[in-house]
């Protein structure tokens, strides 16, 4: 028995001993023959078209969180964009993870490759694509994002595999996933490549992308609720109707958009959300002359001023589906009420849930 356990002990030493070195001869694989990179350029611009550039400076790493401040000099607090672009350099051979934690809108490029694509107002998300990389080489980089109202996030991350658990450690750990460092991130084409006889080059057929669904998504904070706060209707809108197709929409009508409700704490647009929005669509485009004013809403649950942000937000991402589906921007506006005309009782989660709505006012 005891030379058994000593056995096992011996064995349990070998494995962890194996697996350390295995993770250290990994990083080691393919060593440039050039400086460490310094980070991506980033160009700054004021609006989310990319037309009033204001800024551009180096970032050594895409890591950021705004919150009612400006994210660079000369850029507005809301509505900004930004491009990043310069080349990447995969240390190892492998498949790589790539990811991006975001708060309003991304698309992603890594050797042509479009890995990432959501280009619209949402919530603090994370998305990712795979992509096959050769290690030793540089692939072209691009990524590009816009913030709507309120808070800005932006994050780069993979999951490499030079940093894949070795040996015993792979049944117990999996891939770390982390910002990718600036060593590895070049604003400029590199001053000398990798020595041609160590690096064969890779043909575009050997990499492959994927998108992926959201992985997870992080609602807006709020506070419990006041079941004993129950705010009355302003008198001062017209009687709601609602859309049809066959019916012409006329100055003044305030139209109740039955389908585009919401979760609570949220203003992403649910999918019953659609064939709605798409009547409205056809009805602006026959009507070309006529302007709408988007008016949204919340329940009276958590703090006014976050509602009153939230119910702007509601607002603004159907004004973004019209704008996406051919309606001319000029013809939008959009207004945030907050939870200041409830039309039905925010004592009952029923009432509450009507009261998450968008409106829209025909001008």
């Amino acid at each position: 028995m005891h030379y058994f356990f000593m056995f096992l002990l011996s064995s349990c030493f070998f494995l962890l001993v194996s697996s350390a070195k295995g993770q250290e001869s990994t990083g080691t694989a393919f060593v440039p023959g050039h400086a460490q990179g310094n980070g991506l350029k980033a160009e700054y611009f004021n609006g989310t078209g990319f037309r009033e550039k204001v800024f551009t400076r180096i970032e050594e790493e895409i890591d950021f969180y705004y919150l009612e401040e400006s994210p660079a000099p000369g850029v507005d607090i809301n509505n900004f964009s930004i491009r990043w672009t310069g080349r990447l350099y995969a240390p190892v051979t492998g498949l790589y993870k790539v990811l991006v934690r975001v708060d309003d809108g991304v698309r992603l490029w890594i050797n042509n490759v479009l890995l990432v694509n959501k280009w619209k107002l949402q919530q603090e998300t994370t998305y990712y694509g795979t992509i096959e990389l050769k290690g030793g080489e540089f692939y072209d980089l691009k990524i590009e994002y816009f913030n709507g109202p309120l808070h800005g996030i932006m994050q780069l991350m993979w999951e490499s595999p030079e940093d894949e658990p070795r040996g015993l450690l792979s049944f117990f750990e999996d891939t770390p996933r982390k910002i990718i460092p600036k060593k590895y991130l070049y604003g400029s084409k590199p001053e000398k490549k990798p020595e041609k006889e160590t690096v064969k080059p890779v043909e575009n057929r050997n990499l492959t992308a994927r998108k992926e669904p959201a992985e997870e998504e992080v609602q807006l904070s709020r506070e419990p609720v006041n079941v004993n706060l129950v705010n009355e209707a302003k008198n001062s809108n017209p009687e709601p109707v609602e859309i049809h197709n066959s019916e012409e929409l006329k100055p003044g009508e305030l139209v109740q958009l039955k389908s585009v409700l919401f979760e609570q704490g949220k203003y992403a647009l649910l999918e019953s959300a659609y064939p709605e929005l798409d009547k409205l669509v056809r009805n602006l485009q026959r009507q070309a002359a006529l302007k709408i004013r988007i008016n949204g809403h919340t329940d009276n649950v958590g703090d006014p001023r976050i509602n009153q942000s939230l119910s702007f937000f509601r607002a603004k991402v159907v004004a973004t589906y019209l704008i996406e589906n051919g309606i001319d921007p000029s013809r939008i506006e959009t207004k945030g009420f907050g939870d200041s005309q409830p039309v039905s009782d925010n004592s009952t989660e029923e009432g509450r849930a009507k009261n998450r709505r968008v409106e829209f006012v025909v001008r």
